[in-house]
């Protein structure tokens, strides 16, 4: 692996140099830095600090002699890192994060930028692309800001915006972004849905929440988000989603297991008239509803029934399921009907619509979260145990 280093100055007289690593193709892409927002400033000023904190000099930008590439199928990937000179007061001006690092007495940065007036901070987890948006937000770089973003980089920002606590820095940016974004937004459910969940969550866009969170819970097969780390999604939220998930597949179910055990019991249902054998038919018209639920509950895969937590299913695919059922009954003309009035002939003594009605019922509450219920309360006071479990590159022990 060959190492390449690129400078980027937001501040020729910054005193905080953040270094960001990033992979690069070994094809013409290279030569393109791949981020959104202007050109990349190298200019003379940039080299005035004495090496660069004594780490980066003009040597290091060049590149390290090339190796004979091994044969592969893929192309060489290479190692970029890159250096990014800026303002410590702008940074702590717009991140209480980077106020609580920089701050003397609090870590060891803030304690070398005070005694040296310079210091050097790795974010070695940093999208470069996202945190030079940042970066020229917050550095008044106005005409170097993107007026539209892609998908991933709006993700991106979202997972800077939380952790450095920047969402005032960059409010009406997000206006202009999410103008032409929010076309964008699923329908229903796709692999960007965690994607926009964190968009949504992050920029407290509520109707996207909630819309994300109710495909979420209709179309999850498993327990929604529960091995994603990198978007700054709280658990609470993925697991509202799939709590509201399973209660939906269990209450879905239970309909058709009611249904069941009420034509199982004792009970007489069909009440319709008959000459000779009353009770014999009634029984038989009970018989044959009971017959045909359970047969057509078997060939859908709902009896018997699927195993909590019922993963591989959806909400709506079981609600698809149970609708589908097919139910008849054996009294009345045409067979499977019966009248409860002049005019209102129902299928099956309304056994199939009383199921129907109960889905229309659970498909209405399953509607999504709230923003407002799940956003945290105002954070507590900095605690430096807290903030180096967040940072744990800047431990000293």
């Amino acid at each position: 692996m060959k190492m390449a280093v690129e400078l980027m100055s937001f501040d020729p007289d910054g005193d905080l140099l953040l270094i960001l690593n990033d992979s690069i193709e070994s094809d013409d892409s290279t030569k393109n830095d791949g981020l959104d927002g202007g050109a990349i400033e190298q200019t003379a000023t940039q080299f005035s600090l004495p090496d660069l904190f004594a780490s980066t000099s003009l040597s290091r930008l060049e590149r390290e002699p090339v190796e004979s590439p091994p044969l592969e199928i893929e192309p060489p990937k290479f190692q970029k890192e890159i250096h990014m000179l800026v303002s410590s007061k702008h940074l702590m001006l717009a991140s209480p994060m980077f106020k609580a690092m920089l701050q003397h007495s609090n870590f060891k940065e803030g304690d070398e930028l005070r005694s040296s007036g310079q210091v050097k901070v790795p974010l070695p987890d940093d999208d470069p692309a996202a945190l030079k948006i940042l970066l020229d937000i917050i550095h008044g770089r106005v005409r170097q800001v993107p007026r539209h973003v892609n998908l991933a980089t709006m993700t991106e920002l979202s997972v800077l915006v939380d952790k450095y606590q920047m969402l005032e820095v960059v409010e009406l940016y997000v206006e202009m972004w999410m103008s032409t974004l929010k076309t964008s937004v699923p329908m229903f459910f796709t692999a960007d849905l965690l994607a926009w969940l964190s968009i949504s969550w992050v920029f407290g866009l509520g109707d996207i929440f909630k819309n994300i969170s109710r495909i979420a819970m209709r179309g999850s097969t498993d327990l929604f988000g529960a091995h994603e780390s990198h978007l700054p999604i709280p658990q609470p939220v993925f697991g509202a989603i799939s709590d509201a998930r399973r209660k939906g597949i269990q209450d879905a179910i239970a309909v058709v297991e009611y249904t069941i055990m009420k034509y199982q019991g004792p009970a007489q249902h069909c009440r319709t008239f008959f000459s000779g054998n009353r009770v014999k038919k009634n029984t038989a018209c009970d018989g044959l509803i009971l017959g045909s639920l359970l047969k057509s509950a078997s060939m859908n895969g709902l009896w018997p029934p699927p195993p909590h937590p019922y993963i591989g299913h959806t909400f709506s695919g079981i609600v698809t399921r149970v609708r589908s059922l097919e139910i008849t009954a054996f009294c009345e003309e045409p067979l499977s009907t019966f009248s409860t009035g002049p005019g209102n002939i129902v299928p099956s003594h309304g056994v199939k619509q009383s199921i129907c009605a109960q889905m229309d019922t659970l498909e209405g509450n399953m509607n999504g979260l709230e923003l407002k219920t799940f956003k945290e309360p105002k954070k507590a006071p900095f605690k430096k145990d807290t903030f180096v479990e967040q940072w744990p590159i800047l431990r000293t022990d």
